[in-house]
């Protein structure tokens, strides 16, 4: 019996096609451009979608280098081509990892968090969102790319405003260097997380 799929090679590599990542409810499956090999995808992907509902048309198709029959391949498996950079799932692939306005997503979630919640809460709460949510916000970007110093300093300095409740006209004196609100509690500070830090060991990882 043939295979249903054929091996595709990367660099050095070889292999036979299979399911290669997994994130929640998302798939992403390697595979060389071979009409024959599309046109399983399209049938296994078919049934996928007949048994659990799975909207392929929801589904991408992103091309890794030079493809043959692109205008092809959209047909047999019924989705859209894409093109890098791309995002999955709020992570820029194929974006150039030291530019600076990878991080504007985040900056963005930033300032639109401190929007909505500068009205709401007094310096009690302040503390307590900072490092339960704000904190958590650029964990998937720590964990890939080196942050730059003037993303990290634009992002401290959104959570230093909302920290003192220094907004718009309503200028507020900081009271205490961000550094030392950064150290932690036994040391006297507030305990709220060294981005640059947090990113080195994230980074770690990938020794």
């Amino acid at each position: 019996m043939p295979s249903l799929f054929l091996d595709f090679s990367m660099g050095r590599l070889s292999a036979v096609m299979s399911i290669s990542h997994l994130f929640v409810d998302d798939t992403i499956i390697f595979c060389d451009s071979v009409c024959e090999q599309m046109v399983n995808l399209h049938f296994v992907l078919t049934w996928f979608e007949a048994v659990s509902g799975v909207n392929l048309a929801k589904s991408l198709l992103l091309l890794v280098g030079e493809v043959d029959n692109i205008q092809l391949l959209p047909g047999f498996l019924g989705c859209n081509i894409d093109s890098f950079p791309s995002t999955y799932p709020v992570l820029p692939l194929g974006a150039i990892f030291k530019e600076k306005s990878i991080w504007d997503p985040i900056i963005g979630r930033f300032e639109e968090r401190l929007l909505g919640w500068k009205a709401r809460y007094l310096s009690g709460g302040r503390l307590t969102l900072i490092k339960s949510v704000l904190s958590s916000i650029p964990i998937d970007f720590l964990s890939l790319f080196r942050i730059p110093s003037s993303v990290a300093s634009k992002l401290e300095a959104i959570q230093s405003i909302f920290l003192w409740g220094s907004f718009g006209s309503d200028f507020k004196y900081h009271l205490v260097r961000w550094n030392i609100v950064k150290q932690p509690m036994t040391q006297g500070g507030l305990g709220v997380r060294d981005l640059r830090l947090f990113n080195e060991a994230l980074l770690g990882k990938w020794l």
